[in-house]
């Protein structure tokens, strides 16, 4: 284990990345919403394009976004022991 002070380039680095897991999730949940929204609550109608299909697909790719950030997110959570054993000083005590 080392006793050095780690540099604010490595700390940016990981508040980044935590950032951007937390922006991944917002945008699977606004990819689920929005397709929602074009799925149930639109009745427009365009030669080229089945807007329905096109909501039902942007639900899709949100639950999927949510299945997989949900796995990550759990080995990230996953406990592990500290490294550090405690060591008793018998000679503390006082008689």
């Amino acid at each position: 284990m080392s006793d050095r002070v780690p540099d604010p380039y490595t700390i940016r680095i990981h508040r980044t990345v935590e950032e951007a897991g937390i922006m991944g999730l917002g945008g699977c949940i606004l990819l689920i919403g929005g397709g929602a929204i074009l799925a149930f609550a639109t009745d427009w109608k365009v030669d080229t394009v089945n807007v329905d299909l096109v909501g039902w697909i942007m639900m899709l790719v949100g639950l999927i976004g949510v299945f997989v950030y949900m796995s990550i997110a759990r080995r990230r959570r996953m406990v592990v022991p500290p490294t550090t054993t405690v060591v008793q000083d018998d000679q503390t005590r006082y008689h």
